[in-house]
């Protein structure tokens, strides 16, 4: 018998099993956590590197496919609140109309800023879809193909650092 804290302790063999099964318990689950932890780099990294790969897809495939030219005018901005922990902003979408032969289509650019890119009433130039009119891209701009190669080698750093990381003796 041993004292604890002023009261007398007692292990019998169940306790005594019940504590060496914890312990093997803790030990598999801080074995699995060291390995995660190698391994977490190279998943965040394909992650990372499969959006990038995504959007470049994405982006690539309506360059192929927004071939038609025509004006569009900017007419309105549509304003969305975005919050982080620290502070409050807005985020603008231009809305443009456009003609696509006796149709007029009224469309939200879907790449926002926090300050507007385009003034309401100024005229720019997009391409779009003639199989899908509301599919389009404003000509010359680069955004979204630059934001899809950042994803793209943000991932694959990642996913290098994880492998050594991964491979790394103890």
């Amino acid at each position: 018998m041993k004292k604890a804290g002023g009261h007398n302790v007692k292990l019998d063999e169940n306790d005594k099993k019940y504590f060496y099964n914890v312990i093997i318990i803790l030990s598999i689950f801080i074995e699995r956590r060291k390995i995660m932890q190698r391994f977490l780099g190279i998943i965040v990294g394909v992650i990372f590197l499969t959006i990038g790969v995504f959007m470049y897809i994405k982006n690539d495939n309506l360059v192929k496919n927004c071939t038609e030219e025509t004006k569009a005018i900017v007419v309105d901005m549509k304003q969305e609140l975005s919050t982080d922990s620290d502070s409050t902003s807005y985020m603008y979408y231009p809305i443009v109309e456009y003609k696509v032969g006796e149709d007029t289509l009224r469309v939200t650019i879907d790449a926002g800023s926090s300050t507007p890119a385009y003034n309401i009433d100024e005229q720019i130039t997009i391409l779009y879809n003639p199989n899908k009119p509301k599919e389009f891209i404003v000509k010359g701009e680069k955004s979204s193909i630059i934001f899809a190669i950042l994803f793209m080698t943000f991932g694959v750093l990642v996913t290098g650092y994880g492998i050594k990381i991964a491979i790394k003796k103890d």
